[in-house]
């Protein structure tokens, strides 16, 4: 599994746009890279680099059962440790881990693939 068991997503709004994990959040990429990836506590992040329109379709992508999958694509682009591409089909696994729905994977991933690529550049910047 590629979540960690039983770890529990604690997150915290600290404005409009941003939200602050509270607790490690722990994932092995089985598929991809066979690595263990540790978001850690503290982490601050915007939303899965999906725009803010489409969360009126997918719901905010920080919020309930999807929650972590949100925080490790937005790490995994800003921490540049794989190529966007891999960052994305990462993201659809671990929607797939926590039983998304497929038909709401696939749109969510399909809006990373469309609509990523300004944060995933912008952050390689910085």
């Amino acid at each position: 599994m590629p979540f960690q068991c039983g770890q529990e997503l604690v997150i915290k709004q600290i404005t409009a746009d941003l939200w602050c994990l509270e607790t490690d959040l722990v994932y092995f990429d089985s598929e991809h890279t066979n690595e263990v990836i540790i978001v850690p506590d503290g982490f601050i992040c915007d939303g899965s680099s999906i725009p803010s329109f489409a969360w009126m379709i997918l719901g905010h992508p920080l919020q309930g059962a999807h929650g972590p999958v949100g925080f490790l694509h937005d790490f995994l682009y800003r921490n540049k440790t794989f190529d966007r591409r891999t960052c994305d089909l990462i993201y659809l696994e671990g929607h797939e881990d926590l039983g998304t729905p497929a038909w709401r994977r696939h749109l969510c991933y399909t809006a990373v693939r469309l609509f990523g690529g300004i944060s995933y550049s912008k952050n390689k910047e910085s």
